[in-house]
């Protein structure tokens, strides 16, 4: 039987394969946490951008926004928010009576008044 001999160790090949499994491993490690990095950071921005996008809540002791003022014999018959206004349907003494309002400003941006029939 033919006797094999076996490749001879090189100590340089070795050290060179070990300084470079080390390195390869550290920038593995370092590309991981850029990733965490990165995803926490972009969390982050994201959280500021939607509390900046949500509207601050109105303070309970502010007190009303807006005053609506009716005549005597007056009453609120119906209420409708739609489109930022509030349609609303009165009636009294002086016949009926429809007022649109601006819900940003409290203006009376419509009206239309009906008499009483006799």
């Amino acid at each position: 039987m033919p006797s094999q001999e076996e490749p001879q160790e090189n100590p340089a090949r070795r050290r060179i394969a070990w300084i470079l499994v080390i390195s390869m491993s550290l920038l593995l490690a370092l590309a991981f946490l850029g990733l965490v990095w990165g995803f926490m950071r972009q969390g982050r921005v994201m959280m500021e951008a939607k509390q900046a996008a949500t509207p601050a809540p109105v303070a309970a002791t502010a007190g009303p926004l807006a005053t609506l003022t009716l005549a005597a014999g007056v009453r609120i018959v119906s209420a409708q928010a739609e489109g930022g206004r509030l349609v609303l349907h009165l009636t009294g003494p002086g016949g009926d009576e429809v007022q649109v309002l601006d819900m940003a400003t409290g203006a009376l941006t419509h009206q239309v008044r009906t008499a009483p029939a006799k």
